[in-house]
């Protein structure tokens, strides 16, 4: 008996997307690398200065120099960048965690010799059967 669903999960643990791409889901595993590549590419660092902001509040205070008013750091506008940056920082631990079971179910299916959907198939049953 083959050890697929090891290997997958392994995969999919260091890099989201790898366990499909073993398992043969192309389509699928191309989708969760480029949500992966995009997160760390496009909203790393907005969650870095959202994390940033939520737990320091702010740094630099507001001033007067030379008869102007130089804002500081807006401490309520950092919370909410820190809020939103802990709720993106979930989704995205949500979709790591999906795409850890999902490789893992996929090679225990291939462990038993049973048929690998193709991302149609897998679009269907997630059309018929809900998600997930």
């Amino acid at each position: 008996m083959k050890c697929y669903s090891e290997k997958a999960s392994i995969l999919s643990i260091l890099f989201m997307g790898l366990g499909q791409l073993y398992n043969r889901q192309f389509g699928k595993g191309i989708l969760f690398a480029a949500v992966e590549i995009l997160f760390i590419v496009y909203m790393l660092p907005f969650v870095s200065r959202g994390l940033w902001g939520l737990v320091t509040l702010g740094e630099i205070p507001q001033r007067m120099e030379a008869g102007k008013i130089l804002p500081g750091d807006h401490s309520i506008f950092l919370m909410i960048y820190g809020i939103m940056s802990v709720l993106l920082l979930l989704v995205f631990a949500a979709i790591y965690v999906m795409n850890y079971f999902d490789a893992r179910r996929v090679g225990e299916q291939r462990d038993k010799g049973n048929p690998v959907k193709n991302i149609i198939n897998s679009i269907a049953t997630l059309y018929e059967k809900g998600f997930p």
